[in-house]
C-alpha cells in the first residue's frame, strides 16, 4: 500500500463501511476530493451535489462506523494481514478493470499471489 497517514487509512476504512456507498459511489466521492479524509469531513451538501443519498453521508461520524474501522485497523496489525486499495500498485490489474471492482481488498497472506492464476468454486452446498 502506498505510504498514507494513519488518519487517511482510517478515513478510507470508514468510507468503505458506509451503507449504500458501493464501489461506483465511492470512486465518484474519492474523485471529487483530494483524499478520503477530505471526503469524510466534507459537508453533507457536498455529498448531495455529487448525487449521493443522505443515507450514505449521515452515518459517517457514527460510533458504530468508528468501531468497525478500529476493528479493521486491529486486524491489519496482525502479521501477514494487508489492505490493498485501487491506488495500490499491488492491487490486481485484472480485478481493477471491473467497473464494480472492490475498493478495498483485505488480504491474509502474500498479496503478490493475487496476480497468479486462481481457481475458485462458487455454489450452494447442495
Amino acid at each position: 500500500m502506498p505510504a498514507i497517514s494513519p488518519a487517511e487509512l482510517e478515513a478510507r476504512l470508514r468510507l468503505h463501511l458506509l451503507p449504500e456507498l458501493g464501489p461506483r459511489r465511492l470512486h465518484k466521492l474519492l474523485s471529487a476530493f483530494p483524499d478520503a479524509s477530505s471526503a469524510l469531513s466534507a459537508p453533507a451538501g457536498a455529498w448531495r451535489s455529487l448525487g449521493l443519498p443522505a443515507s450514505c453521508a449521515e452515518p459517517r461520524r457514527s460510533e458504530a462506523i468508528r468501531e468497525r474501522a478500529a476493528a479493521a485497523l486491529a486486524w491489519l496489525e496482525q502479521p501477514d494481514h494487508h489492505l490493498l486499495m485501487w491506488d495500490d500498485p499491488g492491487y490486481p490489474v485484472l480485478l481493477a478493470e471491473l467497473p464494480d471492482a472492490p475498493p478495498l481488498l483485505f488480504v491474509e497472506g502474500e498479496p503478490a499471489l493475487l496476480e497468479r492464476p486462481q481457481l475458485a468454486m462458487v455454489g450452494s452446498r447442495r
